[in-house]
């Protein structure tokens, strides 16, 4: 009866060793299970929160790089509209220097031409005005003894005489 209760004893105590290492075991399992949940968690969060900075950073980088070509864009196209106004108005400054410059010159032109004409004129007037005087000279020398142009009176000896109708050395001696 002795040695049945001892084995008996012995027997639960195996059983509460073994059982007892059961639970240890099952805690250990549990703990480890806790970790390894706790492990996935955290991975999906890093997962998450990585991939919503990833997501951040590339739309940042796309609304800078969007900003960046739009400020680029908008320099290009003032720079090109000063660039065209800038030439256009050299263009239009330099044409109308170069028109204004031709109208002058055309006036000058003109002005001279109107002076050459004039100066033609009043040289045509005193020519004719000299025409006339030489011609009434010498109508008014042709009417008597006039001899100081050549003009040949009636008594005039050669064209050498004094102007009044008496000759001073020429061959015929007359009215003196």
């Amino acid at each position: 009866m002795v040695f049945v209760m001892t084995v008996v004893v012995v027997v639960v105590i195996v059983m509460e060793v073994v059982l007892l290492v059961v639970k240890v075991m099952a805690v250990v399992i549990v703990m480890v299970m806790v970790v390894v949940v706790v492990a996935a968690v955290a991975m999906v969060v890093v997962v998450m929160v990585v991939d919503v900075v990833v997501v951040v950073v590339v739309v940042v980088v796309v609304v800078v790089v969007v900003v960046v070509v739009v400020v680029v864009v908008v320099v290009v196209v003032v720079v090109v509209v000063v660039v065209v106004v800038v030439v256009v108005v050299v263009v239009v400054g330099r044409m109308v220097m170069v028109v204004m410059m031709m109208v002058l010159v055309m006036v000058e032109m003109v002005k001279e031409i109107v002076v050459v004409i004039m100066m033609v004129m009043v040289v045509m007037v005193l020519k004719g005005a000299m025409v006339a005087v030489m011609a009434m000279e010498v109508v008014r020398g042709d009417s008597g003894s006039d001899g100081g142009y050549g003009g040949g009176g009636a008594c005039d000896g050669g064209g050498g005489g004094n102007g009044n109708g008496c000759d001073d050395g020429g061959n015929m001696s007359c009215c003196c």
